[in-house]
């Protein structure tokens, strides 16, 4: 939970912040997508950059 937190905070895109803290309270996709302002696609994007991201953190 530690790395997820930290990461949140390294986030530069607030849209990036904003879904990664709705996906962690168990929200829908698509009311994410809704609340953020983008499309379905876009934000399985930033879902796949965060995921990458928090891959990558040690």
């Amino acid at each position: 939970m530690r790395h997820i937190s930290d990461l949140a905070l390294g986030l530069g895109d607030s849209k990036h912040r904003t879904a990664l803290e709705y996906m962690m309270d168990g929200m829908r996709m698509n009311s994410i997508a809704r609340h953020v302002g983008v499309s379905r696609q876009r934000l399985k994007e930033i879902k796949r950059d965060i995921v990458n991201r928090l891959a990558t953190v040690q």
